[in-house]
């Protein structure tokens, strides 16, 4: 971690802690805005990226994802610019494809990635065949089988052979998650506390 205020000595990030804008140690230093550190570490940023994005690209988004949380705005600045140099260097976008998230906690900013970034980061591992995940509700066909041969089915309920509604299929009653790592199956499944019985 580090801590505040974000202050610049030279063209590197200090993590000096102080508390006003003296010179430290002869070098000069001033407590700057995000947007101003964000644009000063464009080059740390597309260092950062794989080939495929864009440094412009990624600024904007995590500009917009500033702003659009005021929060991000009482925190250390050189967390949230740390927490978006990380999300360049796993490949996720911040903000609404849900891949990855600035969050405060207390005087920091961290990144938390999505579910989507999740899945994002299984595919690029190079590890995994598939992912996915589903909701089960409680109309719902749903059977697991454990042990050496193991298996998950689920049949989500159909009317007159099409898919039916939500509404039919009745509430959630949990969700699970199946991932093929090179060649085996694993499965996650996890019921929602308080939901009622699964039909079988």
């Amino acid at each position: 971690m580090v801590s505040p205020p974000f202050v610049f000595g030279g063209n590197h990030v200090s993590n000096l802690a102080v508390t006003s804008t003296a010179p430290v140690r002869g070098i000069p230093t001033s407590v700057v805005s995000f947007p101003a550190m964000l644009e000063r570490f464009k080059g740390e940023i597309a260092r950062a990226l794989p080939k495929h994005l864009s440094a412009e690209r990624m600024a904007r988004i995590a500009l917009t994802a500033f702003r659009m949380n005021p929060k991000l705005s009482e925190v250390d600045p050189r967390s949230v610019v740390a927490a978006v140099i990380q999300s360049c260097q796993l490949g996720l976008q911040i903000g609404l494809m849900g891949e990855a998230h600035l969050v405060v906690f207390g005087s920091q900013c961290q990144l938390i990635p999505g579910y989507q970034g999740l899945v994002k980061l299984a595919r690029n591992s190079g590890s995994v065949q598939d992912i996915y995940a589903h909701e089960v509700r409680i109309n719902d066909k749903f059977d697991i089988v454990l042990g050496l041969n193991r298996s998950l089915i689920h049949e989500p309920l159909k009317k007159n052979g099409f898919p039916a509604s939500d509404d039919e299929r009745g509430a959630i009653a949990g969700f699970y998650a199946v991932a093929v790592f090179n060649g085996w199956l694993t499965h996650l499944p996890r019921l929602v506390e308080g939901a009622g019985r699964v039909g079988t």
